[in-house]
């Protein structure tokens, strides 16, 4: 099966549940981390022949709803990667422009204390700590 025919797949299946563009964003994210591609190469190679292996099972689970980053244990937040399991809150895009905020707030100043309480998955203090090299993020 060539990349262009398993996004079209993934595609399909996830569609009725997320609409058409964000099925096809799903799908270049499952196929990239599957084939270790970025979404240069994975236009490239769009007609190349390749084999998922847990494609069907992968498929099942984004069709019952299961959120993509359960499915391939890990989410992208402030260009970092976290591993994400049932029980551990995916880090949203609303929480990246909080991070935004914080740091264009106070990223010149030096000394500042961070206190991430009810801390989740710590990704927001994790990103934090990585943007706010003077600062001490408990």
């Amino acid at each position: 099966m060539t990349i262009r025919h398993i996004i079209r797949s993934i595609r399909e299946a996830t569609e009725p549940l997320y609409g058409a563009h964000e099925a096809e964003s799903i799908a270049r994210m499952v196929v990239s981390e599957k084939l270790h591609y970025n979404l240069s190469q994975l236009v490239v190679h769009y007609d190349d022949e390749c084999d998922i292996e847990e494609l069907e099972r992968i498929i099942g689970e984004l069709r019952s709803g299961r959120p993509v980053q359960y499915v391939l244990g890990k989410a992208e937040f402030c260009e970092a990667e976290f591993e994400v399991a049932e029980g551990v809150l995916i880090p949203r895009p609303e929480t990246e422009e909080l991070v935004r905020w914080i740091v264009e707030r106070n990223g010149t100043r030096s000394g500042l204390k961070v206190i991430d309480l009810g801390t989740g998955s710590g990704a927001i203090a994790i990103a934090l700590a990585r943007q706010l090299k003077e600062s001490k993020v408990t």
